[in-house]
């Protein structure tokens, strides 16, 4: 739970990581053309193809994870 909403959604299979409030949510990979959904005061996305997994936080788009290999998004 927290007061912010973040949803990844995947392109392609990609593996990611997601830390919210300091616990381990997900390790795993999310097959393309599915999402994910995470309530959190604060996270880290990590991502094996950042390019691949486009983020939403609170609604607003805010691109894919990065433009490389491995990335890491941190909010706030």
């Amino acid at each position: 739970e927290g007061a912010n909403t973040f949803v990844l959604m995947a392109s392609a299979d990609v593996w990611v990581q997601v830390v919210a409030n300091g616990v381990a949510l997900y390790d795993g990979v999310l097959t393309g053309n599915s999402e994910l959904v995470v309530y959190a005061d604060d996270v880290a996305i990590t991502s094996g193809n950042a390019d691949l997994v486009q983020l939403w936080v609170n609604g607003e788009n805010v691109g894919s994870l990065g433009p490389t290999w491995d990335a890491t998004y941190i909010y706030p």
